[in-house]
Order: structure tokens, then C-alpha cells, then sequence
């Protein structure tokens, strides 16, 4: 037996006490049982980057960007020369292009009061100081992709049938933003 919630009611009638229970679902009934056992547990909190990411796989073939963008403008090859990442520089180029789709999405839960880009943000900077301390260039930047997509991937927020390939893309397309917003990695002096 699993519960959902418990609702702590407990009553005194005739020298027995009882504890009411919302019933989720039963995975095993007995009704001859003479001890039940109570499972509680600690339910598993949503995690907000897995909205984007399934809010990035809801984009339809149109939406999917095609523009360059000006990676000058944001000085991107000087960060990720910095950086020293090479592996990367062709995924940065490659994502780069879905900053819009992530501005839009962003904004979408902006306007419904909720505002989680710079918690998003923030998260991914704790992760990736963490990592700092052990690793750097692109094995860094493997690090915190399998970190984070490991992350969703156990979020049962996510949706059922995205495919791992398109998660993990997605996760990089949330990333290669954080490091154009420099959230994550070092910005050159």
C-alpha cells in the first residue's frame, strides 16, 4: 500500500486509535493481513528546469530557429577561448540560435507571476562552482550537461514520451544560454 497524503487525524473511540490515510493506490491487498505496514515517504519536489525542458520539446518544426546569431556581439568566442573549451565552441554555435525560444519561454512563466529564470540560473552556477572545484574546459562543461540531464531525467515532471536524445539537447540548449548570460563559466577581464 502506498499513500498520497496522510492526513495525521488520529481518534480515541474505545481504547482504539486510528490514523486516516488518502489511498494513492494499492500495489498488494491481503484482507486476512493482520499488521499493516505504513510506507511513508518524502515526495520527490518538481524541478522547474524540466518545464523548460518540456516546453522546448513542445516547439514545432517552424518554431525551431534557423538564424545565426551575432556571437560577437555577446563576445563569445573571447569566453569560450578563456574557457579553453574546444569541444564545445561547435555545440555553443549550434544552440545559440534557440536564445529566442528560451527568452520566450522564460517570459511565458514571467507573465503568469512566475519568475524562475534567475532561479534556473542560479541553480546551474551552484553546479557548475561545484564541478569547478574538480574539473575545467570541456570536461567541465560534459560534467554539468550529465549532471543536469541525469537531474530531469529522474524528474517525473518530465514528459513521458520525450526521447533521451531530445532531452539531452534540450538540456544543452538551456545550458549554451546560461553561458551566453555568463551564469555559468568565467567571463575574460
Amino acid at each position: 500500500m502506498t499513500t498520497k497524503d496522510t492526513i495525521g487525524k488520529s481518534e480515541n473511540s474505545g481504547g482504539n486509535t486510528y490514523n486516516e490515510y488518502n489511498i494513492d493506490n494499492v500495489d498488494n491487498f491481503n484482507p486476512n493481513a493482520r499488521v499493516v505496514q505504513n510506507l511513508h515517504y518524502t515526495p520527490i519536489k518538481p524541478m522547474f528546469i524540466t518545464k523548460i525542458i518540456n516546453k522546448l520539446y513542445e516547439l514545432s518544426a517552424n518554431e525551431i530557429p534557423t538564424d545565426e546569431i551575432d556571437l560577437k556581439r555577446y563576445k563569445i568566442h573571447e569566453k569560450e577561448d578563456f574557457n579553453r573549451l574546444n569541444r564545445w565552441k561547435t555545440d555553443i554555435q549550434m544552440y545559440a540560435p534557440y536564445r529566442g525560444q528560451m527568452n520566450e519561454i522564460y517570459q511565458g512563466f514571467e507573465d503568469l507571476g512566475q519568475n524562475r529564470r534567475e532561479s534556473v540560473y542560479q541553480w546551474l552556477n551552484r553546479e557548475y562552482r561545484r564541478l569547478h572545484d574538480e574539473l575545467d574546459a570541456d570536461e567541465l562543461f560534459d560534467a554539468l550537461k550529465d549532471y543536469v540531464t541525469e537531474k530531469v531525467n529522474k524528474d517525473f515532471t518530465l514528459f513521458d514520451d520525450i526521447t533521451y536524445e531530445e532531452m539531452e539537447m534540450s538540456v544543452c540548449i538551456v545550458l549554451v544560454d546560461a553561458f551566453i548570460e555568463c551564469r555559468i563559466f568565467e567571463k575574460p577581464s
